[in-house]
């Protein structure tokens, strides 16, 4: 799963992408939307690179000015699941540059999942931490869980009729 922080080279602006978590010789390893290169350009992420995107293999090609010689460094388009559903990015730079991150801050949810099985209700109480503060992305990322657990489990001990779910914010962490 992956999740968003706040990324940076050298102290540069930072730009919002998002991370397993996973590190390159303890650099961060980010991954950015198509929408975010634009704003990476303007911030001067690139001046160093010419940058071209190829339709074909759905990748961004980048160029070292300074060393044409080189052959370019090559960053494709991959769909990762972020708790807020899939998404499309490119690893700008992972495993190559030296990414720095601040992570974003967890929402501390109390979770009510009531599960119905015929004319029985069961009613559980979880609290969980959130990457994203939104209470729908947060239902999204329960639901996703939910059925998870429920595929492993496949007894129809949980959620073979139905379920819903309440969520309160609790604090910030």
């Amino acid at each position: 799963m992956f999740y968003k922080g706040k990324f940076s080279v050298d102290n540069s602006e930072q730009i919002i992408g998002y991370t397993d978590g996973n590190t390159w010789n303890g650099w961060a390893t980010p991954f950015f939307e198509k929408s975010k290169l634009k704003e990476m350009k303007e911030k001067g992420y690139f001046e160093y690179f010419d940058v071209t995107y190829n339709k074909e293999d759905d990748s961004y090609y980048f160029q070292d000015l300074y060393e044409p010689e080189d052959e370019p460094e090559i960053f494709k388009g991959i769909d990762i699941e972020t708790y807020s559903g899939k998404i499309h990015v490119y690893p700008i730079g992972t495993c190559n540059w030296t990414w720095e991150v601040e992570y974003y801050k967890f929402v501390k949810f109390e979770v009510s999942i009531i599960v119905v099985k015929g004319n029985e209700t069961k009613e559980r109480t979880y609290i969980i931490e959130s990457p994203d503060s939104s209470i729908e992305a947060t239902k999204k990322m329960v639901k996703k869980r939910i059925e998870k657990y429920n595929e492993r489990r496949n007894n129809g001990f949980i959620l073979l009729d139905g379920y819903m779910l309440k969520l309160k914010k609790i604090e910030k962490i």
